[in-house]
């Protein structure tokens, strides 16, 4: 498959994982409502094998979830160090400015 050919693993956008995950389960959760919905009416389709791919995608999403939190921690910590190395750059900046000040 060339989608999993050049997969960098350095990075992974957690924060996208999080809202994708939060969007397809409200979409699984109402068409799986839709089938129970169908299942009262007088003349329901048989949905159980469209209910078990549901069950299954939910329970993948749970276990996607679940390994998110696990992994979370590593890829904020990769965040934070940039952010870090912004922030000592300004302080090295300021200890310049204070020599050069001095000086005069």
């Amino acid at each position: 498959m060339k989608l999993l050919e050049n997969i960098n693993l350095d990075t992974v956008n957690i924060s996208k994982i999080e809202t994708i995950i939060k969007q397809q389960n409200e979409c699984l959760l109402e068409m799986y409502k839709l089938l129970l919905f169908d299942e009262t009416t007088d003349e329901p389709d048989n949905n159980k094998w469209a209910k078990a791919f549901l069950e299954t995608q939910i329970k993948a999403l749970e276990h996607i979830q679940k390994i998110t939190e696990k992994h979370k921690q590593h890829f904020s910590k990769k965040e934070v160090k940039k952010e870090d190395k912004y922030i000592n750059d300004d302080d090295n900046n300021d200890d310049d400015d204070m020599e050069q000040e001095s000086l005069f």
